[in-house]
């Protein structure tokens, strides 16, 4: 049986974001990838990777806008559950700027749809960033 439940989430100890550090957000053109592209920005001058399924053309003014605050930042046109073009892209990526000190996994599908709304094939699309994304940056 199917059914949503709500969680519970607790407040977990504060995070630190120092100069220097890099940032992985996949989902980097979409509205959370964006929010937090400009808060990891405004606290330090950070290496940020953006991923998405957008042409590199897109990303520029939001690249430039990063860079303008002080922070490096590189987008990696590849679809998060693409395991081989990820692998590619963060091997470029870690070339630049080394280690990877922390992963925000915003990518996703919209949908005007309520979840528990959709069908099967349209629960499957956009969940598919979600679980193969995140197999995929486990990988």
């Amino acid at each position: 049986v199917r059914h949503v439940d709500e969680a519970q989430v607790s407040q977990g100890e504060a995070v630190s974001i120092e100069a220097g550090e890099t940032y992985l957000i996949t989902g980097g053109l979409g509205g959370l990838g964006q929010l937090f592209a400009h808060y990891l920005a405004s606290q330090a001058k950070v290496n940020l990777i953006l991923t998405g399924r957008r042409a590199i053309e897109q990303a520029e003014p939001l690249l430039a806008q990063l860079r303008a605050k002080g922070s490096e930042a590189t987008y990696i046109e590849a679809d998060v559950s693409d395991l081989d073009a990820m692998r590619a892209g963060l091997a470029q990526a870690r070339s630049r700027f080394g280690a990877i000190h922390g992963v925000l996994h915003t990518a996703g599908v919209e949908s005007t749809q309520g979840f528990v709304d959709k069908d099967v094939m349209q629960m499957y699309q956009v969940l598919s960033a979600k679980v193969r994304g995140t197999q995929v940056l486990d990988a």
